[in-house]
């Protein structure tokens, strides 16, 4: 079976779309490779465990 990939939808703001495109660009890349690697390299730097959600107590 293929390898499937997912889709993640984020909001940011349009000027930093615009910046991360025009310098995405300039490396002849897309703005999802950018983000892609971003991800990759964050996940394989990381030395702790998968973060899981904090449960914030309501006093």
């Amino acid at each position: 079976m293929p390898n499937r990939t997912a889709r993640l939808t984020i909001l940011i703001d349009q000027q930093t779309k615009k910046e991360l495109e025009e310098l995405a660009a300039l490396s002849d890349l897309t703005t999802s490779q950018v983000i892609r690697k971003l991800i990759k390299d964050y996940l394989e730097d990381s030395d702790s465990p998968p973060m899981h959600p904090q449960k914030h107590l309501i006093q």
